[in-house]
């Protein structure tokens, strides 16, 4: 299978075996990047949110990682929708890709989470935050 690739002068067909979808991005410029994510966990669920946001009524068929020419590491997801088209996207995840999780950061998704749900119109959430918010420190 060959592929004529003249958006990235870098590369040719042999250096895109690691794409599924040899029409995929060689590109770095092409590659989805999801600012402030750093760790696995925080990255993989402001993947789901970036696609839920993209793509509505889509879910995740299949995912899979690999390293480009660049060396980058890069997530493409196959996502199928619900008349059965399929569309891949491909994730930089270079800078947070299996970074642990620490306690600052589970916090921090806690808090991202709650102003979601409570955008959402959850009334446990709102209840939540009223009640953290009057235990929150005062300067």
């Amino acid at each position: 299978m060959t592929t004529d690739n003249t958006d990235c002068p870098d590369c040719d067909s042999s250096d895109l075996d690691w794409l599924i979808d040899p029409d995929g991005p060689c590109d770095p410029s092409d590659l989805v990047t999801l600012p402030g994510v750093v760790t696995s966990r925080d990255g993989v669920m402001a993947e789901h949110d970036w696609t839920d946001e993209h793509f509505p009524g889509f879910s995740w068929k299949r995912q899979r990682t690999r390293q480009n020419k660049h060396g980058q590491q890069v997530d493409e997801v196959t996502l199928s929708g619900p008349d059965g088209s399929e569309v891949k996207v491909y994730f930089d995840i270079t800078d947070w890709f299996g970074k642990p999780e620490t306690l600052s950061s589970r916090i921090k998704a806690v808090h991202k989470q709650l102003e979601k749900d409570v955008k959402a119109g959850d009334p446990k959430a709102k209840a939540f935050k009223k009640l953290r918010n009057a235990f929150r420190p005062r300067d």
